[in-house]
């Protein structure tokens, strides 16, 4: 049963809030994510306090943004953002690594 409106609500849905999602998974199959590869990093020197904050949400609900931070021993590494937390975790913890 379809509501009013077809699945054109549902397409632009999927389209607004998952396609970025989509693209990293599908990017990644088989490769470790950027927020463990990171951990991995960071641990590797000893150990370490790893956090991941969102520090700004912004936009109507149907079109978030987010950004995020992430902090190692309390001090920020880098800053990320993206159309959903998980998004934005993700792109703190690649230009964190890539500044290292």
């Amino acid at each position: 049963m379809y509501l009013d409106g077809g699945l054109e609500p549902v397409n632009k849905f999927i389209l607004n809030n998952l396609t970025e999602s989509i693209e990293i998974a599908s990017k990644s199959v088989g490769l470790k994510d950027y927020k463990t590869v990171l951990q991995e990093k960071l641990q590797a020197k000893g150990e370490v306090h790893i956090e991941y904050s969102i520090i700004r949400e912004t936009g109507p609900d149907h079109d978030k943004h987010f950004t995020a931070e992430v902090k190692c021993n309390g001090k920020v590494l880098a800053t990320g953002e993206g159309h959903s937390k998980k998004t934005a975790e993700m792109e703190a913890a690649r230009i964190a690594m890539q500044k290292n």
